[in-house]
Order: structure tokens, then sequence, then C-alpha cells
């Protein structure tokens, strides 16, 4: 009976030992990475609404990284969009400064399939005709239902937020409506992207960088927008191109 018993023992050792480190290692994994999964994965609404698992790898990864390039583009932003006289992109009146740039943002909450809202953190550098640094946070809202996404995926996003910029150009002071401009301005920044669903993690980015007053539109008297930025009306506009991969 002791040899039985014996023998039971070291045949079951090694499934009891397999278990108990995988045990561990899961431990440790959700203990190293907590903090990781904390800030890149899951919406900070999940442990309030409980909304059901991500269905995908790419639906987890809620952060994303953003490197673009563009040239100043002194067209109207709202003839851009057709809120005014719509000038198509063959159209716009393209200038000699560039711009390249980087940002982080990260998915914080999200309307099913169709909506998501994102806040970004960015810096660039202006070349050319303009030398100065810009740094930017605004709050995104995207659109991600399109019916052809299974054959490309597209979002369409806006922004409101503030752009700092280091330094005050003549162009600015010059369209400021103020004779003065501000360093503090106004950040609203549509953007498109494209991607393919076999990358699901890396998109094509078309925005519009565009830091302005709104001066022509609320004036110096707005309660907090108009002291904010002074009324100044125009500001520096890019069209840029980019890459986001989203982590």
């Amino acid at each position: 009976m002791l040899g039985r018993a014996a023998l039971t023992g070291a045949l079951a050792w090694p499934a009891v030992a397999h278990a108990q480190a995988t045990a561990n290692g899961q431990r440790a994994d959700s203990s190293t990475g907590g903090s990781v999964d904390w800030l890149c994965r899951g919406l900070p609404q999940d442990r309030i609404w409980g909304p059901p698992p991500a269905t995908s790898a790419a639906d987890a990864k809620k952060c994303a990284g953003t490197l673009y390039f563009g040239i100043q583009n002194n067209t109207n932003q709202a003839a851009m969009f057709g809120l005014a006289r719509f000038v198509p992109p063959w159209g716009y009146h393209l200038l000699d400064s560039y711009f390249i740039a980087g940002s982080f943002s990260r998915t914080f909450a999200e309307i099913g399939p169709y909506v998501s809202y994102e806040i970004e953190a960015g810096a660039g550098q202006r070349l050319g005709s303009l030398h100065e640094e810009e740094v930017w946070l605004a709050l995104y809202a995207r659109w991600k239902y399109f019916p052809w996404n299974d054959y490309v995926r597209t979002t369409a996003a806006v922004s409101t937020g503030v752009n700092y910029a280091s330094a005050i150009p003549q162009y600015e002071v010059y369209y400021s409506g103020n004779d003065q401009g501000n360093r503090l301005l106004h950040y609203i920044s549509p953007e498109l992207t494209f991607g393919l669903p076999s990358m699901p993690d890396t998109d094509f980015v078309i925005r519009s960088h565009h830091r302005s007053g709104g001066g022509q539109y609320f004036g110096d008297n707005f309660p907090v927008y108009g002291s904010l930025f002074h009324g100044v009306k125009g500001g520096v506009q890019y069209l840029t191109f980019g890459v986001r991969q989203r982590f």
C-alpha cells in the first residue's frame, strides 16, 4: 500500500507542480502588467458599466501614437469644409512653411462600434518660413462606422482643445484681427483616417492642424473663450499627413 501511494504521488507531482507554476506565472503577469493594462487596455468606465469584453486584440488597444508632416495651408477652414464657399483640395492656397509633429492619444469612452472619445497631447515644430514650436491638449470625438469598413477602415474626427505656440509670428499678427495675436489659441483639427482590415492597429491620417481664436464668431466678450484668446481671429494652419499606431 505504501508503495502504491508513493507511485501515485510520484506520478501526480509533475502535474501539480506544472499547475502551481502556471498559477504563479499568471499572478506574476497580472501584478507586473496591471499598470500597463490600465494605461492602454480597456476603458475607464469598464468597472462602472461593465461592457462586454473587446472582441479582438485591436479593439482592446486604447493608446495610440501618431507622427505626421504637413505644409502650411492658407485656405479658410470654413471654406475647406463647405461652411463657406467650398474650396476643393486642389484649390488650397499652400505656403512655404512646414510642420513635423507627434502626439499620444488615449481612448477613454465609446458608444458601441460607432463613436469613441479620446484625449490627445502633442508637440510640433514649424519649419521653413516659420520657426515656432507648438504644444497642445485636446479632446477628440470620432465617428467609426462606415458601410465600407470591411474593405477600407475609415473614421472621421474633430477636436476641441488649446494650442500654445512658443512665439507669435508676423503671419499670426497679420491675421489676428487685433494686431497682436496670442500664444494660446483654440485647437480645432478635423481629421480622417484610413486603414486596411488586415492591419487593424495602423492608420493613415489626414489632419487639418488648425489653431485660431475664433474671434470672428465669438469676439472678445464671449465668456471664457474671449478672455482666453482675446478675440483673436486667425492663426496658423497646416495640411498634414501621417501614420498612427495603436498599442
